[in-house]
């Protein structure tokens, strides 16, 4: 699978082989008819794809239109797969979906999708620091990790510093 949207060659292929060692129950699909296929045979549900869909996951099941296979595709639609694993009282969740609900009341799946297009945004603004074969890219990414930790431990975060965590969670599975 090749994905675009890298900085720096070589992270590219560091990544997708990264991703799919760590997500190796995840079977991915270009063709529309063999993911609704698998769906189907595997979960006992039919599953819509509508013209608009660039990429859809489902359970284990991700499926990226064909010509789109590009790093925040992959990511968005990995970026389900985690979030929607993750147990709806987790701390993480809890605070995004209260920083993402704003001042109104939207329903959980618009807040749910627009929460996993914002950390598939921050793993691809940050995949040449998260796959950095330098010391010094290796340093950055770990102070950055550390300083986030130290913020959500004392509670002192903001939305970007809960999405990095959870874009890096992705990342490192």
């Amino acid at each position: 699978m090749g994905l675009t949207g890298f900085t720096h060659p070589g992270v590219a292929q560091a990544a997708i082989d990264h991703l799919l060692d760590s997500y190796s129950n995840v079977r991915f699909f270009s063709s529309e008819d063999e993911f609704k296929k698998y769906v189907r045979t595997n979960f006992l549900r039919d599953v819509e794809v509508t013209a608009e869909d660039i990429g859809l996951a489902f359970k284990n099941a991700v499926f990226i239109r064909p010509g789109e296979h590009r790093q925040d595709r992959m990511l968005h639609e990995l970026g389900h797969i985690y979030y929607d694993s993750l147990a709806d009282d987790n701390r993480s969740k809890v605070e995004l979906r209260k920083l993402f609900t704003g001042e109104g009341s939207r329903p959980i799946d618009e807040i749910d999708e627009d929460i996993v297009r914002a950390i598939g945004q921050m793993a691809h603004e940050h995949a040449d620091q998260f796959f950095s074969p330098t010391f010094y890219g290796k340093l950055v990414n770990a102070l950055r990790r550390f300083w986030v930790q130290v913020k959500l431990t004392i509670g002192m975060y903001s939305q970007r510093d809960l999405l990095f965590d959870m874009a890096d969670q992705l990342y490192n599975n």
